[in-house]
């Protein structure tokens, strides 16, 4: 395939952009910024692709060029794609493709070595350094964690819960000590705490908004509070005292007309209700109709003479326009303050937890640059070449990261690729104005445009260009619309129908009286249209040569409800359809239902939640139905029993096998089917359970999973969106715009660009000044800057998510559009009404037409482009979906054997069945921490996190603290009992002399591994020759054999710890079995009693095993004898730095002759039978902890660990 060449368009503006024609992208300098600007359709993965390889060709390796993108899933579609475009460049090469105009092109430019360079770089593709920016900004923190203050370990994770407690610490110290009257008028001002985290939330962002205008100081609001409270009541006083001459002199008073508020029924009511107000006055309770008590109103219903002139009514106006003023700065006020205090509190805690969120990686890259400049250039060093993509969705702080480490940086490359057109995720801190400034820094020779458009036809681009060839179109000045140009030489498949244009508008019709329809009709009205139009296509048209298919059809919508009208009205006519939403799936029906019913099962004999979980939409039952299970006492019998035998599975087993059991209880088969979309009831069902099930990993007992799954539902924090059907394919498609960025479809509906969500006046905004700062104003009214500027990006937003939409087609759009809705969001305030006025400029206030006129179609319509059309009417249409007949099927002759003996096992497989001692309970009062410290495998659990994690060399108290905060509740224990004696106990252990010249304190960080991982393949494993040659090992005596019979595959563990000490390395395992509550319990005959009864001795010997496969690979001059030092068993709760390696350690170390026989006969590496391309040998895997340094110690492994 040539390449995806682009053509200057007519009138380009060199000023802004240049067009990047094939020759300039092979010139394209390798050094210093550059920006690349590339519309929709016009090829940016290919791009970036062929910026990769010539980065390459010029000698970078893959672990040299840094690509950030913002999702995982975009980071390994950019993974494949380079690693495609990589084997594509080096097949041409070698002369099995041709055709490709930038290969050639590359191929001459760079003649020498060019193929061995994609080779290595091939084969390098592990090693790309291809992130997410979180991703890239928590590897820079740790890979370079001395330079950034950073600790080794961190959990990453949501802090959502740290900040609600934060969040309600603050609001109970600040409006707890206040009275009911004093503390109600300052919430009412936040809107209650609901209200105000919705505006906390709002402003909490890595880099808050300034806040406009500055609020004054808390104090100073409170103290102004109190003043005006004090003014209430003196108020309050005088009405008390000359109300009624007040009120009679308003009645009577000649001036005032009296056909407004002052008309005497009017007017006595309002007195009634102020002399109500004046006897319990409340700075929260003031009633509107007080202002007929001030001069200002007198003067606006004067008739003649002189107003009612009374010192109350001064005092009046004077009050209103104070507390009007005051009520205004309330708000930002306290939110000021709350940021300040809560964002300091919530970031102790997660320090205290050791927890890191994604937006805190951003700030700590970004304070760590800032406070140490050496890690900037560090990072430039280990990246030398950085491409961003996706650069249109990033913020202040992202683009500063990336600043400070390559501007103006000698011999390094930044290239940001983006789209301001396709700007659309504000609500995810995407700014817009951060892409403008990195644009305005960039110099003029150094941006560049793609605007040669491979996704559409001609003729559809052409029409596409139509709507945005306004002057402005998209409203700031630094966003040009460049038109876009059709691929030369592109096969397209055109929509094949008689007369059908490329673009079909809609015009909708008038409702009574001529007037505009009202928003919910136009949209049920077009929502049938659609269904019906769709239902026509699939029975007339053809995609080229094909017949039209419903996978080829595609209806964007903006909300989820909106495509669930559209489904319905698809639905109504015969047609299928999926609804493809970036909607979490907490927020679905199946989460409340699943929900209703986890309740039910974590407590069966609570009548009342039990009867409730009869409703749940997951089980689909009728009325009829559940009053059936309520009065029927068999049936409700049954049901309890379900639930209870549910909870019995999740409290023994888990929570999968205890969910599966249950869809088998409430025979769910029988009950989806009657239920909508049960596909797509069952797929998310099955995707929450697999989300549960995840978080019951770390989160001990039923409760706290459903505390856990309120809590994500609440929030709706879950990242997993809803899944996609297997046939979704064979569907028509309704998606979000949102959902539908970077996709692509045959024939694409915008059914609804006639309505949309403007700003609102009294609410919190925020918009941006002309610096491009971010600013947040509260209550601004129509009319202000404020608002005039917030409302100005919305519509700027608007325009680009109608671009997003409109550019998602290849053959055929529709839209409708015509004046509909009467009030706020009707379609004179879209986008469209924007692109199709006569206005250039919003001019200083917000856009609105209030009556379209005709002249827009003629405007629109284009003769074999765009054509616009009456909405059809109502009428009858049905599409019969072809219902493929299942072939009959039977099954196939099967002459293979199975290889039954081929497994994987691992040391607990193996010990499988054999018999446990009794478990011993903690002691009592009295003895030491050690042996008094509770017991089970929960606590087991509990003290490998923390040993996991300790940093044996430095000091233990504040780090036993740290640790055991933040995961005793996971594992089931109260963080208080947890800590009792825990402290001195780890300290002993650490402490305890080895028995060869060392203890655990000795062993620096960064030359252990913990938790490492391993797996190695076997050949036939013949168990009772395993164990002849176990039974030379020690500990010598009688063992309890082994029930495992005769296999070969894989053999897979975790080593606790392995470490290097004395130019030999280590292996140790953590032991917490409470053995006894003596420390006599744990001497030498003791422990070897307990590692033959447990067949501890098979365990190490697999460890040996594993570690002397992978020296041998790892150290060119390996030899057992001399490297390999042996294995300690450490039983913690016996061990004391007097007692030294006599009591709670057990040391072997296998003989060469044993270890020889334990690799070459009874594990050997021949594996037969092996399914798959099991490699024999061994891998490793670090699941938590730091690879081997390099060149830090002559007995280190040499390289780092794979």
């Amino acid at each position: 395939m040539g390449q995806r060449n682009l053509r200057p368009p007519a009138g380009a503006r060199e000023a802004f952009l240049k067009a990047l024609l094939p020759e300039a992208l092979l010139d394209l300098p390798l050094e210093g910024t550059a920006l690349i600007e590339a519309s929709a359709g016009t090829g940016k993965t290919y791009t970036i692709a062929n910026l990769y390889l010539r980065h390459v060709a010029a000698g970078r390796e893959p672990r040299d060029i840094l690509v950030v993108t913002f999702t995982n899933a975009a980071t390994e579609e950019l993974r494949g794609r380079i690693r495609l475009r990589l084997h594509d460049a080096l097949a041409f090469l070698r002369g099995e493709t041709q055709g490709d105009d930038f290969l050639e092109g590359l191929a001459k430019r760079v003649p020498e070595r060019l193929a061995e360079r994609l080779a290595l770089a091939l084969q390098s593709m592990d090693e790309a350094g291809i992130y997410t920016i979180h991703g890239f900004c928590q590897r820079a923190l740790q890979e370079f964690s001395f330079l950034s203050g950073q600790p080794f370990d961190m959990e990453i994770g949501e802090d959502e819960p740290i900040r609600l407690e934060a969040m309600a610490d603050w609001w109970r110290k600040t409006f707890y000590p206040l009275g009911a009257l004093e503390a109600g008028f300052r919430e009412s001002a936040l809107g209650g705490f609901d209200g105000f985290r919705e505006a906390f939330n709002e402003l909490d962002r890595p880099l808050p908004p300034v806040l406009d205008p500055p609020p004054p100081p808390l104090g100073e609001v409170e103290e102004e509070c109190r003043r005006l409270e004090t003014a209430l009541r003196s108020l309050a006083r005088a009405w008390e005292e000359h109300g009624a001459e007040l009120q009679a002199l308003l009645l009577s008073h000649p001036g005032l007309k009296r056909n407004g508020p002052y008309q005497k029924g009017r007017l006595e009511k309002a007195l009634r209700e102020l002399d109500v107000f004046f006897h319990a006055p409340r700075l929260d309770a003031v009633p509107e109709k007080m202002v007929i008590l001030t001069p200002g109103k007198f003067q606006e219903n004067l008739k003649g003479g002189d107003p009612p002139g009374e010192p109350f009514f001064e005092a009046c106006e004077a009050f209103l326009k104070e507390l009007r003023d005051l009520e205004r700065a309330l708000a930002p006020a306290h939110l000021a303050d709350a940021l300040e205090r809560i964002r300091c509190d919530a970031a102790k805690a997660k320090r205290r937890l050791g927890l890191r969120t994604f937006d805190d990686l951003l700030v700590d890259l970004d304070r760590a640059l800032d406070r140490a400049p050496a890690l900037a250039e560090r990072l430039a060093l280990r990246f030398p070449v950085a491409m961003v993509d996706e650069f249109q969705d990033t913020d202040a702080i992202q683009y500063r990261i990336f600043r400070r480490i390559y501007e103006g940086r000698e011999g390094s490359a930044l290239t940001l690729i983006g789209d301001p057109k396709q700007a659309i995720y504000s609500f995810r801190n995407a700014d817009l104005f951060t892409y403008l400034q990195a644009k305005e820094r960039i110099p003029p020779n150094c941006r560049w445009t793609l605007v040669t458009n491979w996704r559409s036809t001609p003729e559809l681009i052409a029409a596409v260009n139509r709507f945005f060839s306004k002057e402005h179109a998209f409203l700031f000045k630094d966003i040009p619309f460049v038109e876009a140009q059709p691929a030369p030489g592109k096969k397209h498949r055109p929509l094949v129908r008689d007369d059908q244009p490329p673009v079909t508008v809609w015009r909708l019709p008038r409702g009574e009286g001529g007037k505009s329809l009202p928003l919910d009709k136009a949209r049920e009205r077009v929502a049938r249209a659609v269904a019906r139009e769709i239902a026509a296509l699939l029975r007339e048209a053809r995609l080229g040569e094909m017949p039209l298919k419903a996978g080829d059809l595609a209806v964007l919508v903006r909300t989820s409800d909106e495509g669930g009208l559209v489904k319905r009205a698809l639905g109504e006519v015969g047609i299928r359809a999926v609804l493809i939403s970036r909607e979490s799936v907490w927020r679905s029906v199946e989460a409340e239902g699943l929900l209703q019913l986890l309740e039910a099962v974590a407590a069966p004999e609570d009548r009342r939640t039990v009867r409730r979980a009869l409703a749940s939409p997951v089980l689909g039952l009728s009325l009829e139905e559940i009053a059936h299970r309520l009065q029927d006492e068999g049936s409700w019998t049954a049901w309890v029993e379900a639930l209870e035998e549910a909870r019995d599975i999740w409290l023994g087993q888990g929570f999968m096998p205890a969910f599966l059991r249950l869809l088998r209880r409430i025979d769910l088969p029988e009950h989806l089917p009657r239920t909508p979309a049960p596909e797509r009831r069952l797929t998310n069902l099955m995707h929450l359970a697999e989300l549960i099930q995840q978080a019951s990993r770390a989160r001990a007992g039923i409760d706290a999973c459903l505390a856990w799954v309120r809590r994500t539902m609440e929030e709706a924090l879950a990242e997993a969106h809803e899944l996609r059907l297997e046939n979704d394919e064979r569907l028509v498609r309704i998606s979000t715009i949102h959902a539908s960025k970077g996709l692509q479809y045959p024939v694409v509906f915008v059914p609804f660009p006639f309505s949309c969500r403007p700003r609102e006046a009294g609410k919190l905004l925020l918009w941006h000044d002309e610096q491009g700062n971010l600013k947040a104003t509260f209550h601004p009214k129509e009319g202000e800057p404020a608002f005039i500027e917030a409302e100005r990006e919305r519509l700027a937003e608007d325009v680009r998510l109608l671009y997003v939409a409109l550019t998602r087609a290849e053959s055929a759009l529709y839209l409708a559009f015509g004046m509909a809705g009467t009030r706020k969001g009707h379609a004179g305030r879209t986008a469209l009404a924007w692109l199709l006025s006569g206005e250039d400029d919003p001019d200083g206030h917000p856009f609105e037409i209030k009556e379209l006129d005709d002249g827009w179609e003629e405007r629109l319509a284009s003769p074999g482009l765009i054509r616009v059309i009456p909405l059809p009417e109502d009428g009858e249409s049905f599409f019969a979906q072809e219902q493929v007949e299942p072939p009959s099927l039977a099954p196939a002759p099967f002459g293979r054997k199975f290889a039954t003996a081929w497994k994987v096992h691992s040391f607990t497989a193996m010990a499988q069945g054999l018999p446990r001692p009794p478990s011993l309970l903690q002691g009592g009062e009295g003895l030491p921490p050690a042996l008094a410290y509770p017991a089970g495998p929960h606590v087991g659990a509990f003290l490998h996190s923390m040993l996991e994690r300790l940093d044996f060399t430095s000091s233990l108290d504040e780090q036993v603290e740290a640790l055991a905060t933040r995961f005793a509740p996971r594992f089931g224990l109260d963080a208080e009992t947890a800590l009792k004696g825990l402290i001195p106990w780890l300290e002993d252990v650490v402490h305890t002399p080895l028995g060869k010249g060392f203890c655990l304190a000795d062993i620096s960080r960064e030359r252990q591994l913990r938790e490492l991982s391993f797996d190695f393949a076997t050949g036939d494993v013949d168990p009772e020759a395993l164990e002849v040659l176990l039974s030379s090992m020690k500990p010598r005596g009688r063992r309890p054999p082994l029930n495992v019979e005769r296999f070969h595959g894989l053999v897979t563990g975790v080593i606790d710890l392995v470490f290097e000490h004395g130019g030999r390395y280590w292996i140790a395992d953590f032991k917490s079995d409470l053995l006894g509550h003596r420390f006599e319990d744990y001497v030498p005959r003791r422990l070897h009693q307990e590692m033959r009864d447990r067949r501890y001795d098979l365990q190490y010997a697999l460890y040996t095993l594993a570690l002397h496969r992978y020296l041998k690979v790892r150290l060119g001059d390996y030899r057992y004898q001399s490297h390999f030092g042996g294995v300690f068993y450490l039983f913690l709760r016996g061990m004391r730095p007097e007692d030294g390696p006599k009591r709670g350690v057990f040391f072997a170390r296998p003989s060469f002759k044993a270890m020889k026989k334990l690799d070459r006969e009874c594990f050997s590496h021949g594996c037969k039978d092996m399914p798959g391309t099991v490699t024999p040998g061994l891998s490793f895997c670090p699941l938590r902890g730091w690879g081997w340094p390099r060149g830090r110690h002559r007995g280190m492994a040499r390289r780092a660990l794979p």
